[in-house]
């Protein structure tokens, strides 16, 4: 039935997120001390994402821009660096620390999201959350993004995992 899968699909999300949390605890530690000591600021970097039926929650990663990323955004923009006026996924962006570009690199940065599985406002597979400004200029475009509301968001999602990270 629809109900035992969904409870099914919960219990492997809570199993397997606390599992990953204890196996990999070492790395987790050994990411917050690169962290904190390459860069002054806190460790985990939280931002309200959009959930199931747009419940908001704090989204957890492990910071890899600098502490005044936003005010930088700003200078860039100013400066119109960006050439198109976006900044995000701008090629040798100068805000990403050092360890921060390898943690993206690597997807490392999102390992604190496994806190956001367990606690049951994420799933492991399902659509990533987005802050609200975004799912609002997506609505203006396509209202059928509103079924995205139905949905647990999640680490990863299917076309992540069938056409890659960065595709289109």
């Amino acid at each position: 039935t629809v109900w035992f899968s969904y409870a099914a699909k919960r219990a492997i999300d809570i199993f397997g997120s606390l599992f990953g949390m204890i196996l990999l605890s070492p790395v987790f530690l050994t990411i917050a001390a690169a962290v904190k000591f390459t860069s002054p600021g806190p460790v985990i970097f939280s931002q309200v994402r959009v959930g199931r039926y747009g419940r908001h929650f704090k989204f957890y990663k492990f910071r890899s821009m600098r502490v005044d990323a936003e005010a930088q955004k700003a200078a860039l923009l100013a400066k119109n660096e960006s050439k198109d006026g976006v900044i995000f996924k701008m090629k040798d962006d100068p805000r990403i620390t050092k360890v921060g570009k390898f943690l993206r690199d690597h997807h490392l940065d999102e390992l604190p999201q496994l806190w956001n599985i367990f606690v049951g406002d994420m799933a492991f597979i399902d659509p990533r959350p987005e802050r609200k400004f975004y799912i609002d200029k997506i609505m203006e475009i396509d209202h059928r993004c509103a079924y995205l509301y139905q949905i647990r968001p999640g680490i990863t999602s299917m076309a992540t995992l069938y056409n890659g990270y960065t595709d289109t």
